[in-house]
Formats: C-alpha cells, sequence, structure tokens
C-alpha cells in the first residue's frame, strides 16, 4: 500500500496512531527515569547522607578525645586529670557507640564493613597505646607521656586516612 493510494481521512487516522503511541512511549520512560531517580535520591537519603554523619560524628569525638588527652597532658593538677579522665572515658564510649550504631545500621556492602572494621581496629589500638601514656601523665612522669604518644602517632595517622577514605567511598555511593 502507498501513501499516495490513501485518503485524507487514513494518514490523519495513521498521524494519530504514531502520535499517541510516541506520547505513550515518552511518558512509559519518563515514569521509569522518574522512579529510578525517586530510589537514587531515596538512597541517598536513607544510607548515604547518615553514613557520612555518622563517620563525621565519630571523627569529631576522635578529635575531641585527642583533645581531652592532651588537656590531661597539660594539667599538673590531680583534680583536673580527673575530670579528663571523665572526658575520656565518654568520648571512648561514645566512639564505640558510634561504631556500634553505623555497624548495625548503615553499612551499604562489604567494602563498606571492611572499612568500618579496619577503622575499629585502629580505634581499638589507639585506646590501648594511649593508656600507658595517660597513666605517666597520672604520675606526673612528662617524659614517659611523650614517649606513648609517639607510639600512638602512627596509629592516628592511618586511622585519620582510614576515615577520610571511609567518606570519600560514602560520597562516591552517592553518586
Amino acid at each position: 500500500m502507498k501513501l499516495g493510494n490513501v485518503g485524507i481521512a487514513t494518514r490523519l487516522q495513521i498521524l494519530a496512531v504514531v502520535a499517541i503511541t510516541s506520547l505513550l512511549v515518552l511518558a512509559a520512560s519518563g515514569a521509569y527515569v522518574a522512579q529510578h531517580l525517586r530510589s537514587s535520591v531515596d538512597y541517598i537519603y536513607r544510607n548515604t547522607l547518615p553514613s557520612i554523619e555518622a563517620i563525621e560524628t565519630i571523627n569529631e569525638d576522635f578529635l575531641r578525645l585527642r583533645l581531652a588527652v592532651l588537656y590531661h597532658f597539660l594539667n599538673k593538677e590531680a583534680a583536673k586529670k580527673q575530670t579528663s579522665d571523665a572526658q575520656i572515658k565518654t568520648l571512648k564510649e561514645k566512639i564505640r557507640q558510634g561504631l556500634a550504631r553505623y555497624e548495625k545500621e548503615l553499612v551499604s556492602d562489604a567494602t563498606d564493613k571492611a572499612m568500618l572494621e579496619k577503622e575499629k581496629g585502629y580505634f581499638e589500638t589507639y585506646f590501648t597505646e594511649i593508656e600507658p601514656a595517660l597513666e605517666r601523665s597520672r604520675a606526673l612522669d612528662e617524659a614517659g607521656i611523650w614517649d606513648g604518644v609517639a607510639k600512638a602517632t602512627k596509629n592516628m595517622t592511618a586511622l585519620n586516612e582510614a576515615i577520610d577514605a571511609h567518606k570519600k567511598y560514602n560520597t562516591q555511593l552517592a553518586e
């Protein structure tokens, strides 16, 4: 059948069918893209942003812990050292709780879990390595304090790098 032999009414009907079919295909593809976009945005709000915020909170608590440890070293009065000890204990617990919450609620995949396990190891190593320096600080042994700090510094650097890498990984998951 040649279009030259088809009447105007038939041509208009064919044009209408093609136009309606095109609109249906366009609407279906638009709905698919909108659903995919919604699920991506939903994942970002439910997992990625809370993950980044949780890691950032843990990092802030770690920085506060390091400051509390430093204040402990610098204070010469036993009462002030006890206050710092209480802060250090509280901050260690907050860090552990933050890590446990992340593991329970926010782990995205095997890589995320491996990064978290690595960070947990670094934190526990730091807690262990800094304790002798705190003991020396309580005994007012200034030379011994800095020996303990030197030992913990390498771990602190690795921990900071691990936290930065974890934040970058979660940011990549959002993209």
